[in-house]
């Protein structure tokens, strides 16, 4: 009985220790206490700690005071360095060796929300459409989610509606409950808001948690909206049209139809009219950012310009690739002069696996932009912080930027891959600042978290040591500083460069006060990190190699989190200090005999073994049957260690009694002790101690010399002049663990011929000599200086050299960064990112000069004809002259002897699907003229590139046949290099606008655009869906005569659309409010422009009856096509094809690839010529597009026509059908530069393109791709030997081919998939490639 009360006394002792009774009454009015005092637990001092006020802020040796949930105040050390003096009430916690920084803030956290009734009135016609959605309704994250988080230093998150089914590989979950990478969440996704992360009842609906209030929404609408570009993989049903959207650029039209309906929502109560309430209006808080969530960098751009569009607040989750187009994602997010606010941006850590090249054929196999990716992603964090903050700077209006645990597959990879960005050169300020001050500004509760101020939340982390800080040391021998030799590489001692801070001596009447009645005794230290120093008779000898693994400084960790006040320990905190083997012993009863000895070991992940070696009588080992030393062991239950306690039990039978005994105990990890108490199954309790072997105090030994450096050092002042630009591009000097020196400027690496790296007592001596040889130029550039100053912090200043002989002062200071890793690995990165990329920025940058083709045969496409002996005169962008003879002299202009070789207009191909992301159809509903694939232009397909090799400058990029009216068209210009995606739209940016054409005052007709817009629709078997497979043989229409009907019925609904817009222009409805305002329609707006002239319908079209059929609808309604694609059977009704388009864009002799084509015939375009008609050869096929030429070629063939003319099938021809023969197709004086140099006549099949300009530059040559050739292979290189060298992925079964990413779809549709890729090879065709007038359904379809 005793010994229970033992055990209950010291159970009560170690929880309050140092609690501190408060006053009697805090006022008149209060009553008296009435008995012992009662403890406020939540009214604590942690002091003595390293306190982050804020990644800019840090105090030493300071006080933090909390109560009721908040911080009280802050106390700092005194000018002398004392402590601060702690007020009488509070519990003391000495935290010393302990730093303490706001609590993380989870910028993305997915929780399970219930979807809303969808036949509910009110509700969106469109599924996928559910903002009334609020994740404050449902269940909330699942506990071990939020221990998850945790542990990992978060207090409170922004969490995201989602269904919480759907997750990869079909599973809801890891094992640690982090989700998977999954989009599973529908469009619109409902509102979420900023919760915290605290402890709490089974239900949230019991208990909900503290939701912090943000200043962008509040508490039932929630601080944001969740926003994603999710698609369809389902077949499409009749009534309810789950199939919508199938592509990205159905998902984006959808998110514009809701917006604007929003919008008109709005304007249209606020003018008095009765609207009646529907779910779309939870969007009506306009202060709420609509928080998107993205897949890749291009997704990530058009996420920015829908919000912008409607001038909405946004944050974006990205996906952790924004290097691949970093700068048009900067440009993008800043804040606009129209006043729209900057885009905030969250990046997920999750870096990709290493690919796979241990054998010859997975090396091959895997693409260069995979591996590239591989390469760059972890320096993703540190280049999109640094972009931005080198674009605006500081301030309120500027993009922030925060890091996220979504789309890790485990989040215990989240520290590792934040050390990992570290490496790459993440300082740890800023990666302070993007997990807590950065977050808190975007999502509104900077009044309340990110920063540890008086009156924020108590919401904080308390960690074994600086967290934000990376351990670099040099590898090697070590050398003794008072003795240098002259090595080029001096080795240094191998001490740590943990950077530790000063912690004075308690001052006696510090100590005292612990034990005084009127205030606070101090509980227990949390156990800072204890510090290993090697045994007695272990230190390496002068000149051996010390292994520094050994000897590394164990890793700082978090011990506990403190949310709102209330204390959370993070459990297994501390385990890897218990490491190693711990003798107890135990205070055995009056009369027990002692059977054995007892210990524990501890691996270094916190796993625990119970060992006992039996004795005998005498004391001496207990031998078994076998004349073996008798011991038992047995692996414990429940072990849990929080940094300052050990729990445990363990099955007692393997020791000689039944029954499970159960063990308390507190832990002084610094002077490796464990005490605490033993219950056996009888009910008793014994106290034990355990001590750690080969422990105790190292002895005393004499400072160790200075180590040499290892680190990164970047320019900051030149001769005392401040260094400007972004610090990447800055001179850098890398200091290798190996003691090998790295200089780097921008994109250049330059590698010392000599080097000198000597320690001798407090300074480090550093020289080197770099010849310029390697970068191109002439000379040497000799450096040398000193390096001084505390441990990752110091300065590099000297002198250097350069070739002319004139000497520079200059100072280097500390950057972030692991040079290992920064040594090789490349700063600028082109555009597009990945094989034959334009990384060299500076051709892209100004006006294209001046550049003249001389001796030329010229193909002007003109009046001129043929000009033999000619010249072409290239002058900023466009066409300055074009002549016959001797061209003439210009200053500074590039001259390109042309003798014997042809230049032409470059090639424009009139129906093209190349670079279009994610879906060339949107075939989830039959008519989608509301599409565009303007929206989803993929500067980076590799198709780009190689028909540029083919002369080809400009493509209509087409939507696909799936449906009777389909999407809107994009003509683009192929500007590979190009930094925006819409940079490709023929005209730039402003190619296009997104404004309402029939609102008040807007501009209508063919001068509101630039170039004329286009719309695809399509006749014959693809948009009755007649090749798709029977599942999908349920959508209008199924027949012929349906397509006509359908076109019919919109063109009859568009008519009335643009009479009301009239009508109410003309405020016909001014005084009548039973009249609602006209509702912006994005379908049949489309539709309307057709009718009005001002955009262009191109049709997917075959047979004869059907061609027929749109010339006289066209004729019905009053417009005229703009051109027939394929037109296969255009030759039979020429005169009326003439009559009623403006061209006829056909196959030059493709036929019978299926039943409607049968009477294809390859003099069919010709025929159509001889009549009037304007005819263009397109190639509907990435691969046939590099060779348009020879296209042309067949018009001469099969048509007999003359040469020239015939060129004009893919130049002259397809620009008239575009609308845009004012700019290009020809070569004449002011048209824009996009021409050609081919290496003889262009008809030939012995031709090449050896030089292709756009808008007047060098986009292609002969010797461009040499290098860029050159390029690819040394980055290949590179990259499969820092892959070979760490070890890559074991190979498996499927080693040698390219990995395929996960499509998202079903197995039924990846079957589907795979019975076309056979029928194509059965036809003796590529698998990968589209049939002829599939015009994008089939294969491309999925």
């Amino acid at each position: 009985m005793r010994r229970l009360a033992f055990g209950a006394v010291a159970s009560a002792l170690f929880t309050f220790a140092g609690a501190t009774a408060q006053s009697t009454s805090d006022g008149p009015l209060a009553s008296p206490s009435n008995g012992m005092r009662r403890v406020e637990a939540g009214w604590q001092a942690f002091t003595n700690a390293t306190v982050h006020v804020s990644p800019d802020k840090v105090l030493t040796g300071a006080t933090l005071i909390v109560r009721e949930g908040k911080i009280l105040a802050i106390l700092e050390r005194g000018a002398d360095g004392s402590a601060p003096r702690v007020p009488m009430g509070p519990v003391v916690r000495d935290c010393t060796g302990l730093h303490i920084y706001a609590g993380f803030i989870e910028p993305f956290l997915e929780v399970p929300t219930p979807l809303p009734d969808v036949n509910a009135p009110g509700a969106h016609w469109n599924t996928r459409v559910t903002p009334q959605r609020r994740v404050i309704d449902g269940a909330g994250p699942a506990e071990r989610d939020l221990e998850g988080l945790r542990s990992l230093g978060f207090v409170a998150a922004a969490m995201s509606p989602t269904n919480g089914a759907a997750r990869s590989g079909g599973e809801t979950e890891t094992e640690e409950g982090a989700p998977l990478p999954s989009r599973p969440g529908g469009i619109f996704r409902g509102s979420g808001v900023v919760a915290s992360l605290a402890k709490r009842p089974a239900t949230w609906s019991a208990a909900r948690p503290t939701v912090y209030r943000s200043t962008l929404g509040d508490v039932e609408a929630g601080a944001f909206h969740v926003v994603g570009f999710e698609l369809s993989t389902g077949s499409p049903e009749p009534d309810r049209w789950p199939g919508y959207p199938s592509s990205e650029m159905g998902a984006i039209a959808l998110v514009r139809q809701v917006l604007s309906d929003v919008d008109w929502i709005e304007s249209t109560r606020e003018a008095g009219y009765d609207v009646a309430p529907g779910a779309i209006d939870a969007l009506m808080l306009r202060s709420a950012p609509l928080y998107f969530d993205v897949q890749d960098e291009l997704e990530l751009l058009r996420a920015v310009k829908v919000a912008k569009e409607f001038r909405r607040p946004a944050i974006v989750r990205g996906s952790g690739l924004e290097f691949r187009r970093l700068d048009a994602i900067v440009e993008s997010v800043r804040a606009s002069d129209e006043g729209v606010a900057p885009v905030h941006l969250v990046l997920p850590l999750a870096f990709p696996n290493a690919p796979r090249v241990g054998t010859f054929g997975a090396a091959n196999s895997v693409s260069l932009r995979d591996l590239m990716t591989w390469e760059q992603a972890p320096s993703n964090p540190r280049r999109v912080r640094d972009a931005i903050a080198a674009d605006v700077g500081p301030g309120p209006q500027r993009s922030r930027v925060a890091l996220t645990t979504s789309e890790l597959r485990q989040r215990s990879q989240f520290r590792g891959n934040l050390e990992k960005a570290m490496r790459f050169g993440l300082s740890g300020r800023d990666a302070l600042a993007m997990l807590t001050t950065e977050p808190a500004a975007m999502l509104g509760v900077e009044s309340s978290l990110g920063t540890i101020e008086v009156g924020k939340a108590a919401s904080f982390v308390i960690a074994s040591g600086d967290l934000f800080r990376i351990t670099l040391e040099p590898t090697g021998k070590s050398e003794s500083a008072e003795k240098p030799t002259e090595k080029s590489t001096e080795k240094a001692s191998d001490k740590t460069d943990e950077k530790t801070d000063p912690k004075p001596d308690p001052k006696p009447d510090e100590t005292a006060d612990a034990g005084r009645t009127d205030r606070a005794s101090s509980q227990p230290p949390l156990a800072p990190e204890a510090k290993t120093a090697p045994e007695a008779g272990n230190a390496p000898r002068e000149g051996e190699t010390r292994d520094t693994k050994a000897e590394r400084p164990r890793r700082a960790e978090i011990r506990e989190v403190v949310i709102d006040g209330v204390r959370h320990v993070v459990s297994g905190a501390g385990a890897e200090a218990l490491a190693g083997v711990w003798d107890v012993t135990l205070d055995r009863p009056a009369g027990a005999a002692k059977d054995g000895e007892v210990r524990f070991e501890f691996s270094s992940r916190g796993d625990l073994t119970v060992i006992k070696d039996f004795i005998d009588a005498e004391g001496k080992p207990a031998l078994d049957d076998k004349g073996k030393a008798r011991s038992a062991s047995v692996k414990p239950k429940g072990v849990v260690y929080d940094a300052r306690r050990l729990d445990f039990s363990f099955e007692h039978k393997p020791f000689g009694a039944e029954g499970v005994f159960t063990v308390s105990a507190t832990a002084n990890v610094a002077q490796d002790a464990l005490e605490g108490v033993l219950r056996t199954a009888d009910g008793s309790v014994w106290r034990w101690r355990a001590t750690k072997r080969d422990a105790g105090a190292p002895a005393t030994a004499a400072a160790p010399a200075r180590r040499r450096p290892v680190g990164v050092f970047v320019v900051r002042e030149i001769d005392a002049k401040a260094e400007q630009g972004a610090e990447h591009l800055r001179g850098r000097m890398l200091l290798k663990k190996d003691g090998t020196i790295v200089v780097k400027h921008g994109p250049m690496v330059l590698k010392p011929k000599e080097q000198k790296v000597l320690v001798e007592n407090d300074k480090v001596s550093v020289s080197y000599t770099l010849d310029m040889a390697q970068i191109g130029r002439s000379g040497e550039v000799k450096v040398s200086g000193e390096i001084r100053g505390e441990a990752g912090d110091e300065v590099f200043a000297g002198s250097m050299v350069v070739p002319d002989g004139v000497m520079h002062t200059f100072t280097m200071s500390r950057a972030a960064g692991d040079p290992d890793v920064l040594a090789d690995l490349p700063e600028s990165l082109g555009y597009p990112f990945g094989a034959y990329g334009r990384e060299d920025r500076n051709a892209f940058a100004g006006a294209p000069g001046v550049v003249v083709l001389r001796n030329a045969t010229l193909w002007t496409g003109g009046a001129s004809g043929v000009v033999r002996g000619g010249y072409v005169v290239l002058r900023d962008g466009v066409i300055d002259a074009v002549g016959e003879g001797e061209a003439p002299a210009i200053e500074g202009a590039r001259i390109i002897d042309a003798t014997g070789k042809h230049v032409t207009p470059g090639i424009i191909d009139c129906h093209s699907h190349t670079g279009i992301s994610r879906g060339v159809n949107e075939g989830g509903q039959a008519v989608t003229s509301e599409v565009r694939i303007q929206d989803v232009t993929d500067p980076d397909a590799i198709s780009w590139y190689r028909q540029l090799a083919g002369g080809v400058t400009t493509v209509n990029s087409l939507h696909g046949s799936a449906n009777a009216i389909g999407g809107q068209n994009a003509v683009n210009k192929n500007r590979w290099g190009a930094t925006h995606p819409e940079d490709l739209h023929f005209v730039g940016r402003g190619t296009y606008d997104d404004s309402n054409p029939y609102a008040a005052g807007a501009s209508m007709g063919s001068d509101r655009y630039p170039v004329p817009p286009g719309v695809k629709w399509a006749l014959g078997e693809n948009p009755r869906q007649i090749n798709w497979g029977e599942r999908f043989r349920q959508r209008y229409p199924q027949t012929r005569m349906g397509v006509e009907t359908i076109i019919r019925d919109r063109l009859i609904a568009a008519r009335e659309y643009h009479q009301r817009w009239k009508d109410w222009n003309a405020g016909k409805f001014k005084d009548d409010k039973s009249v609602l305002p006209p509702r912006r329609d994005l379908e049949l707006e489309a539709i309307a422009e057709v009718l009005d002239g001002s955009r262009w319908v191109h049709c997917h079209s075959y047979r004869q009856d059907e061609i027929l059929m749109l010339a006289r609808v066209a004729k019905e309604f009053g417009f005229k096509i703009g051109t027939y694609q394929h037109i296969l059977e255009g030759y039979k009704v020429a005169t009326d094809v003439r009559d009623s388009a403006r061209g006829a864009s056909a196959f030059s002799d493709w036929w019978n690839f299926k039943v409607e084509v049968q009477d294809a015939i390859p003099q069919g375009p010709t025929l159509m010529h001889q009549v009037g008609v304007v005819v263009s050869y397109n190639s509907d096929s990435d691969e046939l597009a590099r060779r348009l030429n020879t296209e042309a070629a067949k018009a001469v063939k099969y048509g007999g026509l003359d040469p020239q003319e015939a060129f004009k099938f893919v130049t002259l021809n397809p620009a008239i059908q575009l609308g845009i023969e004012r700019f290009v197709g020809t070569l004449e004086k002011g048209k824009q530069a996009d021409v050609v140099l081919w290496s003889g006549d262009p008809l030939s099949t012995a031709t090449r393109a050896e030089r292709t300009f756009v808008d007047g530059r060098e986009l292609f040559s002969l010797e461009l791709d040499a290098a860029l050739r050159a390029q690819n292979r040394a980055h290949r290189e590179r990259i499969v030997q820092k892959l070979q060298k760490q070890g890559g992925p074991a190979p498996t079964d499927s080693e040698g081919t390219a990995s395929v990413e996960d499509d998202g779809f079903s197995e039924s549709a990846r079957a589907e998939r795979e019975r076309m890729y056979l029928d194509r090879i059965n036809r003796g065709l590529p698998a990968d490639a589209g049939v002829p007038g599939d015009c994008g359904c089939g294969l491309l379809h999925w």
